[in-house]
């Protein structure tokens, strides 16, 4: 038998693993209050918006304004993952994959992060006493939403079905004034969508606007804010299609202080021998994270077409 290493063994043996093209870091955790909670259930108690009274008479009793109070429940959820590797996989390859599975775990676990504040910028909330009370996205005093066409929706109102349409600057304007109506800090704002609307972005800008160098700049990364927001781009599978405006996805504008991501535990990581599994290696990653809307006025959904056409005929 031949002792000589052939040319596929040697390329075996430099051969390592390499990642698929993925998103490994969480877009959106920077961009939202970041808290420590250690209950499964915490709460977050807001007072609200009062106004004075004028002119009273002399000697008169003191006016009683009773302060509207809130509160805003938020649980945590654990995520796991885990695999099995062979000592007969590693000395097939000849490489030690462990390192390699648990960077692809961390970066699942921080796809998992954003993948949760998108639901609770869109979900209902838990509010009362005891953390029970379901509050949707759109009740009155909550939060407002444009639906596919621009329009604005009355509050306490959800979108209807429509004929979607894509991100314009007409679009970014009204989510601005509704920020601004609301009180809401000028600094601080995120807006969301999904990459084929920051295309369609640059070709709904016409080329003789003064705003079409920003926007252009803004599409190619040289920017990341207009308008006040700064902008961050995930893929479309990331977003949920409306529940009634099924051929639009929900996307969102909001202040960092509005949502919540708390953390019990962050992500962890471990690696360890399974005698049970006849010593395979356990790659495992753990984390134990909550998210919840704290203050509905600093959060705006407007539904997209999800694969709008770009027009650059303008260019």
């Amino acid at each position: 038998m031949s002792q000589q290493i052939t040319e596929a063994f040697k390329n075996q043996y430099k051969a390592a693993f390499e990642l698929k093209f993925q998103q490994t870091q969480s877009v959106l955790e920077g961009t939202v209050r970041n808290e420590p909670q250690e209950g499964e259930v915490k709460f977050w108690d807001f007072i609200g918006e009062v106004s004075p009274v004028w002119d009273l008479p002399r000697h008169s009793d003191t006016p009683q304004i009773d302060t509207p109070h809130s509160r805003r429940a938020c649980k945590l959820h654990t995520a796991e993952w885990a695999d099995l590797i062979d000592d007969d996989d590693k000395i097939q390859t000849l490489v030690d994959p462990t390192s390699d599975y648990i960077r692809v775990a961390v970066a699942a676990m921080n796809r998992a992060k954003d993948e949760r504040i998108l639901e609770a910028l869109g979900g209902a909330v838990l509010t009362g006493k005891a953390g029970t009370t379901s509050v949707n996205f759109y009740d009155a005093g909550e939060s407002r939403v444009i639906n596919g066409t621009g329009s604005l929706i009355a509050a306490g109102s959800d979108a209807g079905a429509t004929t979607e349409t894509g991100l314009t600057l007409a679009k970014i304007g009204l989510i601005k004034l509704l920020l601004d109506e609301a009180n809401v800090p000028a600094d601080g704002r995120t807006l969301v969508a999904n990459v084929t609307n920051q295309t369609y972005l640059l070709g709904s800008a016409k080329v003789t606007s003064g705003d079409y160098a920003t926007i252009k700049a803004l599409t190619r990364g040289e920017i990341d804010t207009y308008m006040g927001f700064t902008f961050k781009w995930l893929p479309t599978d990331r977003f949920q299609y409306h529940a009634v405006d099924v051929s639009g996805i929900e996307c969102f504008a909001y202040h960092r202080d509005a949502v919540l991501l708390a953390k019990a535990k962050d992500i962890e990581t471990k690696v360890d021998t399974l005698a049970t599994k006849r010593y395979s290696v356990q790659p495992y990653a753990k984390m134990r994270v909550g998210a919840t809307r704290l203050q509905g006025p600093g959060v705006v959904k407007f539904i997209l077409a999800p694969s709008p056409t770009p027009d650059f005929t303008q260019a």
